[in-house]
C-alpha cells in the first residue's frame, strides 16, 4: 500500500505540494494538502480509512509524483 503526509498547514507549501481541490468530498475535515514524498506500509498497519481521493485530486498527485521521481518532463509536454 502506498501512503502520501497530508498536512492542515497549507501557508508554506513546496514544490510539488499542493491543496486537495475536493478536501470535503475526499472525507476530511479541514482544508489539507499533500506533502512530497510517497511511503509503502503494509495494509496491516491500517487502522482506519478516512476517504478517498477524487479523480482530478488523484491524477494531480500522480503527476506531482512522477514530476519528483524525474519520470515525467513537463519541457517534453
Amino acid at each position: 500500500m502506498f501512503i502520501v503526509p497530508l498536512t492542515s498547514k497549507t501557508a508554506y507549501l513546496k514544490e510539488g505540494e499542493f491543496i486537495l481541490k475536493d478536501w470535503q468530498k475526499s472525507g476530511l475535515n479541514i482544508q489539507t494538502a499533500i506533502k512530497t514524498g510517497i511511503y509503502t506500509i503494509s495494509s496491516k498497519l491500517v487502522l482506519k480509512e478516512i476517504g478517498n481521493l477524487t479523480k482530478d485530486d488523484f491524477e494531480k498527485l500522480r503527476l506531482s509524483r512522477l514530476l519528483d521521481l524525474r519520470l515525467l518532463d513537463l519541457r517534453l509536454m
